[in-house]
């Protein structure tokens, strides 16, 4: 229950927009009116609503930067378009970003260019990430290992990450689901 009520301004946002998209003005003025009565906070659009275009454009904008490793431009349109509240609380929204951010690390490696420079520079940005945002996950035995992953000196041939250098099993489930996540925060 306490994670609705997290994201219940959200979700309050989400109906309000919907309510407006088919019409019910008077619903809309209704639901306010209500929170209001209730002491819930005021209805806030969070962002202007898409057509299909502007949805279809960035989700094109963001698997292509992910296709081509490129974290900088892949992560702002991810924190644009997923609910902060949505990061933060749910547990499936923080391990997908964790192994994104596994993803972009090696991607200097995965490429096939073994570029020593970028894969240094992309290490500093997931040890970053995990001495930040991702510190969270420490105490989960799925992501443990991957603490040490920064420290590596050549994690192809550690046996904990040989599985993240496999192309098929590890790539393909990730950008379906990344598709998947932002395809439905888009439309939302």
């Amino acid at each position: 229950m306490d994670a609705v009520i997290a994201v219940e301004p959200d979700l309050n946002a989400i109906i309000n927009e919907y309510l407006h998209f088919l019409g019910y003005e008077k619903t809309c003025a209704t639901l306010s009116e209500e929170l209001r009565v209730l002491g819930k906070p005021e209805i806030t659009s969070g962002t202007p609503l898409r057509n299909d275009s502007q949805i279809s454009e960035m989700q094109t904008q963001a698997l292509i930067a992910f296709d081509n490793g490129k974290y900088q431009d892949f992560f702002p349109i991810w924190n644009n378009q997923v609910p902060s509240s949505v990061q933060n609380m749910a547990s499936t929204c923080q391990k997908l970003e964790f192994n994104l951010h596994i993803y972009f690390a090696v991607y200097p490696i995965t490429n096939g260019r073994h570029n020593k420079l970028e894969l240094e520079r992309s290490m500093r940005v997931f040890k970053s990430y995990l001495e930040n945002k991702g510190s969270g996950l420490s105490q989960t035995t799925e992501f443990l290992p991957f603490y040490a992953l920064p420290f590596v000196p050549d994690p192809t041939t550690h046996p904990s990450f040989k599985p993240i250098f496999t192309v098929s099993i590890y790539t393909v489930p990730i950008r379906l689901f990344t598709f998947n996540t932002l395809t439905y925060f888009l439309v939302h």
